[in-house]
């Protein structure tokens, strides 16, 4: 026993914290470190320091990369072969498409076909076969769900919330490495989103 602990508590804690660097560090092969920035005007305001952390600034404009990426890093060598499928009319869309490009993957990204051009393009461009199919996003997921169990290739939904509980805390732990944490009365996740 060291101060109380078991080894077996401190081995797992240390465990956890060599995962959470090595997932930490993973992600930095297709995303950059966004930038806090203090909303001075909102700070006055609420007569508290607000930080936003620049999401809109990642090569997709949007948080959703994080998401897409460590979860498509998991995969072996012989499903990133299989290539993978999901279905977006956007921002997840262009996450899964980088995402892919940077693993060595083929990426099919089914979109509702009132997705906008620029939307679309932007998914192209990136790597990713688009396949425009349906009136809605439920068409174009169902699209997707069909074609993942026919090809038996993985189906990445947004699963918005694994993405934003992961988000959440790597960003306050860059919040404390950031900011003095003795000046911040409260921490409230802020994250600026792309639509």
């Amino acid at each position: 026993m060291v101060w109380g602990l078991s080894l077996g508590f401190i081995i797992r804690k240390l465990k956890q914290h060599l995962d959470f660097t090595e997932r930490n560090l993973e992600i930095y092969d297709v995303a950059i470190e966004s930038p806090l920035q203090l909303a001075t005007k909102l700070s006055e305001r609420l007569g508290n320091q607000v930080w936003l952390k620049r999401e809109d600034l990642q090569p997709v404009f949007s948080f959703k990369l994080r998401g897409a990426y460590n979860m498509m890093a998991k995969l072996t060598n012989e499903q990133l072969e299989k290539g993978v499928i999901c279905s977006s009319a956007g921002n997840h869309a262009q996450g899964v498409a980088l995402a892919a490009r940077k693993l060595g993957c083929n990426a099919v990204i089914a979109m509702p076909v009132t997705t906008p051009e620029i939307k679309w393009q932007s998914v192209e461009r990136l790597g990713a076969t688009v396949v425009l199919v349906g009136d809605s996003y439920d068409e174009a997921q169902a699209y997707a769900k069909k074609r993942a169990k026919e090809e038996s290739v993985p189906l990445y939904p947004l699963l918005i919330i694994q993405t934003l509980s992961w988000d959440k805390v790597l960003l306050e732990w860059r919040l404390c490495a950031k900011c003095k944490a003795h000046c911040m009365q409260s921490l409230f996740p802020l994250v600026v989103v792309g639509s």
